[in-house]
């Protein structure tokens, strides 16, 4: 994870590229973020429209290859104008961390495979609507499928039913538990939040307490009390707090580890 302060004297977009190498091999780095993403994982490398002071933040993941167990790495950033995304004609190089200490690897973990997951939310407002838009668009530049209903519910399609199968046959149910949606699912409200929640506290109920982690809140817009923030059913199950600004950084790779647990 990395920062990125915009001390410019306008508005600003940037492009940020990680490299990791053997602290004792700096010039034959291991991994380059540049070369080793996909296409769309580099896109959401890049930050758009940072305001003159502010602090914008930004993560990707990194795959420890095979034989790396007890070496220690080094990491580096570097901020380019986005002619170092788009191969145009002029990139420019804003910053550079030069190598600093990272970590030391003492175990690789297994390899992950792609996923589906369900995404349950109330249409609180447009804003809201969109931003949930958004976050799938993340999911998939991890290689993560989302079910949602402006992308997979078409007219004519009963919405019950849409419902009943994206919960009951997807690998992680994501539920975003803004204040609205909590209240509605607690009062088992008519219509998608309260029908979902009929579904998903039964599949709840009669799942393993492995399993029953395979259903993954997430916070933002709720000011409810700590301890209240999520549907009753849920219980003291730990979420994923989406409710800053950067939340598509650390939190997103947070959720992103969670839902891979299921490959």
């Amino acid at each position: 994870m990395g920062r990125v302060l915009n001390d410019g004297l306008r508005l600003g977009t940037a492009y940020v590229q990680f490299l990791i190498a053997n602290s004792y091999q700096l010039n034959q780095p291991i991994f380059d973020s540049h070369r080793a993403l996909s296409r769309n994982e580099r896109h959401a490398m890049r930050l758009v429209d940072i305001k003159r002071r502010e602090i914008r933040e930004t993560a990707c993941a990194f795959r420890v290859p095979a034989g790396c167990s007890f070496q220690h790495f080094d990491i580096r950033m570097q901020v380019w104008n986005p002619h170092r995304l788009f191969d145009g004609a002029h990139p420019w190089k804003f910053d550079d961390t030069d190598w600093v200490g990272g970590f030391e690897v003492v175990s690789v973990p297994s390899t992950a495979g792609s996923l589906k997951v369900f995404v349950s939310y109330s249409w609180d407002s447009e804003a809201h609507k969109d931003w949930v838009r958004l976050l799938v668009e993340q999911l998939r530049k991890h290689d993560i499928d989302a079910i949602f209903d402006q992308k997979d519910l078409r007219p004519g399609e009963e919405a019950t039913l849409f419902m009943e199968r994206g919960i009951s046959e997807s690998s992680v149910t994501i539920l975003i538990c803004t204040e609205n949606y909590t209240r509605k699912a607690n009062s088992r409200e008519p219509g998608g939040v309260g029908f979902e929640t009929i579904i998903s506290s039964h599949e709840y109920s009669v799942r393993t307490p492995d399993q029953r982690a395979r259903f993954i809140p997430i916070i933002r817009d709720n000011n409810l009390p700590k301890g209240r923030k999520l549907p009753k059913y849920l219980g003291s199950t730990i979420y994923v707090d989406m409710s800053g600004l950067n939340w598509h950084a650390k939190p997103m790779l947070d959720l992103v580890n969670a839902i891979r647990r299921y490959a």
